[in-house]
């Protein structure tokens, strides 16, 4: 089993629900955690390296994993780390151990953009309507 999206994101999407605990778009797998694993596994530099990513991908905050909520998160900052400061050659053998383990990775990445999206249009429409409520108190008021 591989982190997926969830199957009504089509719905969440069309009325404008943010990816939320209750709505999430992405769910978590827990072969996923493996994955991120073996990612690390095969490419980390150093014991020391390893252990810090592997840490990194067991976050916890307040009895909850990270990666439970974000798994995409979690793994885009394990590939940066794993990438960082490494040739083409190296940054590219990281890529694709990610592709490998995480086949659906740009469709991941894709749902991630559009929940982000939808949350910063859902912010600028409330902030517009307090705005023009704003306006219109101030309006009265003269």
């Amino acid at each position: 089993k591989l982190m997926k999206l969830n199957p009504n994101i089509s719905d969440f999407i069309k009325n404008r629900l943010e990816s939320t605990k209750e709505n999430r778009y992405i769910l978590f797998e827990e072969t996923d955690l493996e994955n991120l694993k073996k990612l690390i596994l095969e490419n980390a530099k150093s014991e020391e390296e390893k252990e810090e990513l592997i840490d990194k991908a067991n976050q916890n905050y307040n009895g909850i994993f990270l990666i439970h909520a974000l798994p995409h998160k979690v793994i885009d900052d394990v590939v940066r780390s794993l990438t960082y400061r490494k040739q083409q050659s190296g940054r590219t053998k990281v890529r694709e151990a990610r592709d490998k383990y995480f086949p659906n990775w740009d469709e991941i990445i894709n749902a991630d953009y559009i929940s982000e999206t939808i949350r910063k249009v859902n912010h600028s429409n409330w902030f517009l309507e307090e705005s023009y409520k704003r306006h219109l108190d101030l309006k009265e008021g003269n």
